[in-house]
Parts: structure tokens; sequence; C-alpha cells
């Protein structure tokens, strides 16, 4: 299980992130979203 709901380095939506953590039987990370100021 990961849970990374609400974290403030990787978008929810992040196809990169989801293809990483498909192996995670239980992973969670609604609301989770790269911060403005960071994307350059």
């Amino acid at each position: 299980m990961l849970d990374a709901r609400d974290c403030s380095s990787f978008d929810e939506n992040d196809d990169e992130i989801s293809k990483v953590a498909y192996h995670i039987s239980k992973f969670m990370c609604k609301g989770s979203e790269f911060p403005e100021f960071l994307r350059g």
C-alpha cells in the first residue's frame, strides 16, 4: 500500500507515476498535484 494523497510533488493524473506504481496493490494519490512554481 502507498498513500500519497494530497502530495505536492506529482500530479494525480500523471501517466508516468501510474506506470511505475501499477504493481502496488493499493496506490492512493487523489488530490496530489505538482505546484505551478515547480513546473519551470
